[in-house]
Order: C-alpha cells, then sequence, then structure tokens
C-alpha cells in the first residue's frame, strides 16, 4: 500500500540496489591481491630486524658526542 511504502522510507528502510565502487576489486584479482599481500608481508618480516636494529646509530651518536667534548676541551684548553 502506499501508506506502508512511505513509511518504510520515512524509516529508511526501503530495499535499494547495492552499487559498488569502480575500485572495489574483483573475485578474479582478489587471488592476485593476496599473493602480493603475502609477498610483502614476507618482505616486511625479512627487513624488519635492520629497522629495530639501533646498535649502528648509537654508536655513531656516541662517536659524535665524544668528539664534540674533545673538541670543546680543545677550545678551553687553546682559550685559558
Amino acid at each position: 500500500s502506499f501508506i506502508q511504502r512511505k513509511i518504510l522510507e520515512i524509516l529508511n528502510l526501503t530495499p535499494r540496489q547495492i552499487t559498488y565502487s569502480k575500485w572495489r576489486i574483483s573475485l578474479g584479482r582478489r587471488h592476485d591481491t593476496e599473493q602480493f599481500e603475502n609477498v610483502l608481508d614476507e618482505e616486511l618480516r625479512r627487513m624488519e630486524p635492520q629497522w629495530i636494529d639501533y646498535d649502528d646509530d648509537a654508536l655513531r651518536i656516541k662517536f659524535d658526542i665524544a668528539e664534540h667534548i674533545f673538541d670543546q676541551l680543545l677550545q678551553e684548553t687553546l682559550t685559558d
């Protein structure tokens, strides 16, 4: 009936056609996407230890600080 249709429309309960985005991945490409994600995941796991290894950075910073302190000591020695 007309009233029932209007009530459903007002309550936003009318059935609507679902429209999919043009960017949605088709079922045929989903396998390729999953394969790409697996390769990416493996690469990230392989590279992660290099990202979280701060030993080289810490050593470089220690040498920079030591060099700066040495330069300051030389400056103080030469000016006194």
